[in-house]
């Protein structure tokens, strides 16, 4: 996030619409999930980026996507 590590995702999250799309892939369970506390972030513009790190360390990035914080506004119950 910003340019620091927050966490690590969880991974093997059942995703069948994954192997159902691309035939590279052997299982369903390729997803992953992260709880973000958008409360520990300031109300602006933030940058996440996701990357995967094989068996070997080598990191890859997946995703990138900007999105604006604001936790001020009134939510619905």
């Amino acid at each position: 996030m910003d340019g620091q590590v927050v966490g690590i995702a969880t991974y093997g999250l059942n995703r069948p619409d994954v192997p159902a799309n691309d035939f590279r892939v052997a299982s369903s369970l390729v997803g992953f999930g992260f709880p973000l506390d958008t409360t520990a972030l300031s109300d602006s513009p933030h940058d996440l980026v996701i990357y995967v790190v094989d068996r070997q360390g080598n990191r890859t990035e997946i995703g990138r996507r900007k999105f604006v914080v604001d936790n001020n506004v009134a939510t619905h119950n």
